[in-house]
């Protein structure tokens, strides 16, 4: 009985670690994925006049990205001060969450201008 009680208490603490770190990756994972998504971003748009066409950044593209993608080049985008900036913003949907990230990645710029 005692050995049944220990097992249920090791799977409850599992169960409550994997509830907290879902994947072993931190809580803070989503986080870490938008900024270096965001750096990656501005990457490939400031190499959007040496690349080839089907690699080169281009507006229309935007349009293909998921909600989470698109906020990390709308990010990108302001911190570039780049002219489709505006249209970024026009296909993302308002998501608190997302804006929270974009500030957190822009804000950044900001602080080592």
């Amino acid at each position: 009985m005692r050995n049944l009680q220990r097992r249920i208490a090791e799977l409850e603490r599992a169960c409550a670690s994997e509830a907290r770190d879902p994947g072993g990756k931190g809580p803070n994972e989503h986080v870490r994925q938008f900024l270096a998504g965001s750096l990656h971003a501005c990457s490939h748009i400031r190499r959007a006049p040496i690349d080839r066409p089907p690699w080169r950044y281009e507006a229309n593209k935007l349009r293909n990205l998921k909600p989470f993608n698109l906020a990390m080049y709308l990010a990108a985008l302001r911190m570039l001060e780049h002219e489709d900036e505006p249209e970024a913003r026009k296909l993302l949907d308002s998501d608190a969450r997302l804006e929270q990230l974009i500030d957190m990645a822009t804000s950044l710029k900001a602080s080592h201008s």
